[in-house]
């Protein structure tokens, strides 16, 4: 019987599939059965590249066989591989370089410049996304030119043990100035967050672990500003709950460097400050600020103030009326101090010619009060100013009032006890023109009713006879500029 083929089926490009790629056939094949020559041998000499359909069941020669010769751009599924070749110069496997939508404007591109290894996809014929080698290009970049979420995670299940919606992993020492994660908004007109948690939870909105040790000017957090921010904090944690009773910001250190490192390198604009802690809300409950060590074993400072420039180190400026037991500064212990003081200022250099503690106050309240609550241990003082260097300049304690219309006090002691009310005990031998107490009044009195010394119902009494021992106390007492020496025993 006469077979007919039709003529056209060796010139389509998209061939039917084949069974498998042989030089040569196995034989038994079944009619119509398909194969894509390789290097062509016996029944298949001198057909290399070739498809071959054999023309009845059993083929026993090269005339059982249609061969339909390769042709450019020609395209077959070979079923024993799998896979689709494709026929330009010689048969590869078919690797599609892009993939499109009908008007072309959405879609997958995988060589869009000759071996440059991106996959880019484009969307609405804007290119958002490009996946690199992440060697010399990011391993994937999403550009977003518009306005909504550039990369949106919405997590629905419940994440199991050690997993996250967002995991940055490295095992690489990362020694090249780069980050594991880096976020850049480049727009200098930018107005808004560029990252924002928000946490509708109870866990933590931002966990910072660092299990290794940090290496010299490194940081498990670092936030840096290289532009002039004169508008915004740097970083602004803020609570707006007025029911929320926990910590804004808890810093927890386990190990052994600071808890909390401001460093200021920049001069600050007027009424800006390295740590600024501002509440419009009337705090009736906490402190605004509380600074405390729960560890009895500790023996360094609770706080610290060190200031290498000529500004004030510690400054307390209270603006408004301190309610009853208020206080500007306020130093508490309920613990029974008895090897150091409760409160401490030291000067450590001796070129040091300005006040180490000054106390200013303009206003009409006590400048400095000092409360004793309690009976204090021998050879304990409400007030002790001691000093173990040779004095030969200024007094170890200085009072001075420069108001001449001043008509009070300049030192006023008040006791209501049965003790000394002033006691001035000399241990040391007075130099010439020195004495234990000195009053030098150079002022004029008001209508002879002024006085150097004026003792009501007082007696200063003196173990020593001054008639019998040249050893006896004096007084001092110059006036009109001749000096006088009374005897204790003649002041009453």
């Amino acid at each position: 019987m006469t077979e007919y083929r039709l003529g056209v089926l060796e010139n389509y490009e998209w061939q039917q599939p084949v069974e498998d790629r042989v030089t040569q056939p196995a034989g038994g094949e079944a009619k119509g059965y398909r194969y894509l020559i390789t290097t062509g041998a016996g029944d298949f000499a001198g057909e290399d590249g070739n498809i071959a359909t054999a023309k009845k069941a059993n083929p026993a020669s090269a005339d059982d066989w249609y061969f339909d010769d390769k042709r450019e751009g020609m395209v077959v599924y070979l079923k024993d591989e799998d896979k689709v070749y494709q026929y330009i110069n010689s048969w590869n496997e078919l690797r599609l370089s892009c993939l499109f939508d009908v008007d072309r404007d959405t879609g997958i591109q995988v060589e869009e410049s000759a071996d440059e290894d991106k996959i880019r996809f484009d969307v609405e014929g804007t290119e958002v996304l490009i996946i690199g080698d992440g060697t010399n290009e990011p391993l994937a970049e999403i550009n977003n030119y518009g306005t909504n979420h550039g990369l949106y995670i919405n997590q629905d299940e419940v994440l199991a043990a050690n997993k996250y919606g967002l995991y940055v992993y490295s095992n690489q020492i990362q020694t090249n100035d780069s980050k594991l994660v880096y976020i850049h908004s480049d727009q200098t007109s930018s107005t808004h967050d560029l990252v924002h948690l928000k946490n509708d939870g109870s866990g933590y909105g931002l966990y910072v672990q660092q299990s290794g040790a940090l290496a010299a000017n490194k940081n498990a957090l670092y936030v840096y500003g290289g532009a002039a921010n004169a508008n915004a904090a740097l970083v602004l944690f803020e609570q707006t709950n007025a029911s929320a009773s926990a910590d804004a910001v808890e810093i927890d250190n386990d190990g052994t460097g600071h808890g909390l490192y401001l460093h200021q390198d920049g001069v600050l604009a007027a009424n800006k400050y390295g740590l600024y802690v501002y509440s419009n809300a009337v705090q009736v409950n906490s402190p605004l600020v509380y600074v405390y060590n729960d560890n009895a074993s500790s023996t360094k400072e609770t706080l610290f103030f060190k200031n290498d420039g000529s500004g004030n180190t510690l400054r307390i400026n209270q603006v408004g009326v301190l309610g009853a037991s208020q206080h500007g500064l306020y130093v508490y212990s309920n613990a029974v101090q008895d090897t150091s003081q409760l409160f401490r200022v030291y000067q450590n250099n001796s070129s040091a010619t300005y006040d180490m503690a000054e106390f200013y106050n303009s206003g009409q309240g006590t400048n400095v009060n000092i409360y004793q609550g309690t009976d204090l241990a021998v050879s304990s003082y409400a007030l002790y100013v001691r000093s173990n260097v040779a004095q030969t300049n200024s007094p170890l304690v200085y009072f001075y009032q420069d108001h001449v219309d001043t008509t009070s006090d300049l030192l006023k002691l008040s006791n209501d006890g049965s003790g000394n009310a002033l006691i001035i005990k000399q241990d040391g031998n007075l130099a010439s023109g020195k004495y234990a107490l000195y009053i030098d009044n150079n002022g004029t009195p008001v209508d002879g009713a002024g006085r150097c010394i004026r003792l009501d119902g007082c007696t200063i009494s003196s173990t020593k006879n001054p008639e019998t021992d040249a050893e006896a106390g004096f007084i001092a007492v110059n006036i009109d500029g001749t000096q006088y020496a009374v005897p204790y025993y003649a002041l009453s």
